[in-house]
C-alpha cells in the first residue's frame, strides 16, 4: 500500500513537471511571437475556444472586443475574415484555416503557414498566418495562431528575383563572369560558358592566385600585341587604383583560339570598395562580329575620305 502511494506521488510529480515544462515552452513561444506579430492567439479546438495572447489595437482594433463576447473558433474566423482580410482571399482563408483542416495539417506537420492579404490603412498588405501545435498529444487539438505583415519579406523576395533575372541576363550576354578579391588576389568563377579562355576555367587554375591564372591565360591565348596591356589592366593593384576613381572600365583584345583570331572585350566593374576590402566583377564576352563590322565601317570611311581628297 505504501509503495502504491509512493508510485502515485511520483507519477503526479512527473506529470506536474511535464506540464510545467510545456507551460515554459508555451510562454517562450508567446514571447517570441509577441515581438513581430500583431495578433497572437491560443486556440483550443476540443473546447472550441479562442483566447488572445496579444492583439495590436491599431491593426485589428475590434478583435479583442469580439473575442470577449463570443470566442468560438468559427466566430473568430468569420469575424477576422470579414473585417480584416481582403475580399479575394476570404473564402480561401476560411477553407484553409477551418478547424478540421487546421487540426489535420497540424497532426501531420506540427506547424504551417498561410499567405493572405490583410486590410490595413486602406491598403491590401501581404500577411502570413502561422499555426503551431501546442497540444499535449501533438494531435493538433490546440495551437498558437500568429499573424504578421510580410511586406518587407515580399519586397526582399522581389528584389532577389530581380537580381536573379539580372544575373540570367548577364549570363546570356557574357562568356565569363568572375568575382575578384583584389586584396587577397583570389577569384571565384560565377559563370563560364562558350569558353575560349579554357585555361582560366580549368580545374588546375581554380586555386591559383588570380594574377597567376590571368598570366597563364594571357601567355597562352592572347595575341602578342595585346599581352602587355592585358597584364597591366588586369593586375589587382591597377584595378584597385582605377576603381577608386571610376565605376568601371573595359578593354578590347584579340585571342588566338584554334578556330582563328577573335575579338573579345573584358570589362572590370567595382563590386565594393570600403573598409571591408576591395572587390571587382570581371566579365568577358565575344565581340568579334561587332568589332569586325566597326573595322569595315572605318575602312569605308577612310576610303571615302581618300577619294574626296
Amino acid at each position: 500500500m505504501p509503495n502504491n502511494s509512493r508510485d502515485e506521488n511520483q507519477a503526479a510529480a512527473l506529470g506536474q513537471g511535464t506540464a510545467f515544462a510545456l507551460r515554459k515552452q508555451l510562454d517562450y513561444l508567446l514571447r517570441v511571437f509577441a515581438k513581430d506579430y500583431f495578433v497572437v492567439l491560443m486556440a483550443d479546438f476540443e473546447a472550441d475556444r479562442v483566447d488572445s495572447a496579444q492583439i495590436s489595437e491599431p491593426v485589428v482594433p475590434l478583435l479583442a472586443q469580439t473575442l470577449s463576447k463570443t470566442n468560438t473558433y468559427r466566430a473568430f474566423l468569420d469575424f477576422y475574415c470579414g473585417q480584416y482580410v481582403c475580399l479575394q482571399d476570404r473564402e480561401a482563408l476560411k477553407a484553409e484555416a477551418g478547424a478540421d483542416e487546421v487540426r489535420r495539417r497540424l497532426a501531420v506537420s506540427g506547424t504551417f503557414s498561410i499567405s493572405v492579404h490583410n486590410l490595413y490603412q486602406g491598403r491590401n498588405c501581404p500577411a502570413e498566418m502561422t499555426f503551431i501545435d501546442v497540444s499535449d498529444g501533438r494531435d493538433g487539438s490546440s495551437c498558437i495562431i500568429a499573424v504578421r505583415f510580410i511586406e518587407d519579406v515580399v519586397r526582399q523576395q522581389t528584389a532577389l528575383k530581380k537580381q536573379d533575372d539580372m544575373v540570367k541576363t548577364l549570363v546570356q550576354d557574357y562568356n565569363a563572369i568572375y568575382h575578384i578579391d583584389l586584396d587577397a588576389n583570389t577569384f571565384v568563377i560565377l559563370q563560364a560558358h562558350n569558353v575560349v579562355n579554357e585555361d582560366l576555367y580549368d580545374y588546375a587554375y581554380r586555386n591559383l592566385p588570380f594574377e597567376d591564372a590571368m598570366n597563364t591565360f594571357i601567355d597562352g591565348m592572347v595575341r602578342e600585341e595585346d599581352r602587355e596591356n592585358m597584364r597591366k589592366i588586369s593586375s589587382c593593384r591597377y584595378m584597385k587604383e582605377r576603381l577608386e576613381k571610376e565605376e568601371g572600365y573595359s578593354y578590347r583584345f584579340q585571342v588566338t583560339p584554334m578556330r582563328g583570331m577573335q575579338y573579345f572585350e573584358m570589362r572590370i566593374i567595382r563590386a565594393r570598395t570600403d573598409s571591408e576590402g576591395h572587390y571587382a566583377i570581371m566579365t568577358s564576352r565575344n565581340v568579334d562580329e561587332t568589332a569586325r563590322e566597326e573595322l569595315r565601317a572605318q575602312r569605308e570611311i577612310e576610303k571615302a575620305n581618300k577619294e574626296l581628297a
